[in-house]
């Protein structure tokens, strides 16, 4: 059986984790299949419902990816500076999800998103139209960040 440890945020939420040392991040091995993989499956789940595919962009793409590398030196979850960030990317609304496992999979983050409600009204909400994914590691965790809006 493979262990692994699951946290979960939704932009509502504030801290998650405990206070520690900045660690470096990395990038996870397959981090473009991952996020690739999650794309397809965040859109596969939107076709179900009859939303419209999100597409990817690369505002998004480097603030979802600065995010992840910023939780993972930190060792915790956070949402902070949500709306700093989306406004950096140019967007004035959206949506933010971030999640953490010992799993490097889009499966793991997948299944921890799909569990959340909040998580999953982000993924299936009906005004986000382009998105941004990011993944990074420290100490053998893997974070995702997915951060999405319409222009």
């Amino acid at each position: 059986m493979r262990k692994f440890l699951t946290i979960a945020a939704c932009a509502a939420w504030p801290f998650v984790g405990g206070a520690g040392q900045a660690m470096a991040c990395s990038t996870p091995m397959g981090a473009q299949g991952i996020e690739t993989a999650l794309l397809g499956w965040i859109n596969a789940e939107r076709d179900k419902k009859g939303l419209a595919a999100l597409a990817p962009i690369s505002s998004l793409e480097t603030a979802a990816g600065r995010h992840a590398c910023a939780l993972a030196s930190q060792g915790k979850l956070s949402h902070r500076n949500f709306a700093q960030r989306m406004h950096g990317a140019g967007f004035g609304e959206g949506v933010e999800n971030v999640a953490m496992s010992t799993e490097s999979s889009a499966a793991a983050a997948a299944r921890i998103w799909k569990r959340s409600g909040g998580h999953w009204a982000n993924i299936l909400n009906r005004n986000i139209r382009q998105i941004g994914l990011g993944t990074a590691t420290a100490e053998g965790r893997t974070y995702y960040v997915l951060m999405a809006g319409a222009p």
